[in-house]
């Protein structure tokens, strides 16, 4: 059965919102059922379209993981993207990478943990801000990266622009 163009577009947002609900909150690289009941009303070519528009990896016929630009997308079909929460928390996480910074006469390193223990923040959060630019796109200032090699994905790399609006 093929569906309209229309009908894709709302089942994807329909998809998105329903993702940001279930997944919003973890971290982006896990791994989700597509069969669990709440996701029942996803079309399975809107799943591929998902895919093929990088919102979302397919790991096999059943499984999924959100990628930084899904998770964005599944933040703002949710109405919770860049709301003053989002940004008071971006603030926040800002203040701390800042912080660590002004220490230094280059770029900053500073592990994760750290700055959830100053912060308060939830480590997949900050992990999720890191991998998606969130700071870039809601708060339009230079981020913060992995540090290179990293593979851990426990040591944020902070350049001397951090915070320069873009």
């Amino acid at each position: 059965m093929t569906i309209s163009k229309d009908d894709l577009a709302a089942n994807k947002e329909l998809a998105l919102r329903l993702i940001g609900e279930h997944c919003g909150g973890a971290a982006i690289g896990k791994g989700y059922q597509k069969d669990l009941p709440h996701f029942g009303p996803i079309l399975t070519t809107t799943w591929k379209a998902l895919a093929d528009d990088g919102y979302l990896c397919l790991t096999g016929n059943w499984h999924f993981q959100l990628t930084p630009l899904g998770w964005i997308k599944a933040l703002e079909a949710t109405g919770s993207l860049c709301n003053e929460q989002v940004k008071k928390d971006l603030g926040k996480l800002s203040a701390s990478l800042k912080d660590h910074l002004e220490r230094t006469n280059g770029p900053a390193q500073v592990g994760t943990c750290e700055v959830v223990n100053e912060t308060g923040l939830p480590e997949c959060w900050v992990a999720n801000v890191i991998h998606s630019h969130l700071i870039e796109y809601c708060l339009k200032r230079k981020g913060a990266n992995w540090a290179q090699d990293d593979e851990m994905e426990s040591l944020i790399e902070v350049p001397i622009d951090f915070g320069h609006w873009l």
